[in-house]
């Protein structure tokens, strides 16, 4: 599942509307509507700031399915620095799928315009 409907539907279940969460995360509704439909990505602080505001986390949203590390130290406490880590090379991964996506996407573009000239 996309990011998009990872947000719609973590959205609809906390029964908030388009208009209310854009509004608290000081978007306009069209703009979350795109992100929604998955016409546009919301950049990094933009998915934190909506994971925050609908109580969740960003790999919720990337993946759709809540992770849950374990990493205990010598004391039983979970290392925050390694969750972290793990969360960026997520993200990372995900952008990097997502631009060989848009690359693909722009090589068949050309082709179709050279097919045309």
């Amino acid at each position: 599942m996309s990011i998009g409907l990872n947000i719609k539907k973590k959205r609809n279940q906390k029964g908030v509307s388009q208009e209310l969460l854009a509004e608290k995360l000081h978007i306009s509704q069209a703009t979350l509507s795109n992100i929604e439909a998955d016409k546009s990505t919301p950049d990094v602080i933009l998915q934190q700031q909506i994971a925050n505001t609908l109580d969740t986390n960003i790999d919720e949203l990337l993946n759709g399915k809540t992770i849950f590390v374990n990493n205990n130290n010598q004391q039983g406490r979970v290392g925050y620095a390694e969750i972290v880590n793990q969360l960026s090379e997520k993200i990372i991964e995900l952008y990097e799928n997502q631009l060989k996506e848009k690359n693909q996407e722009i090589a068949a573009l050309k082709k179709a315009l050279m097919t045309k000239v």
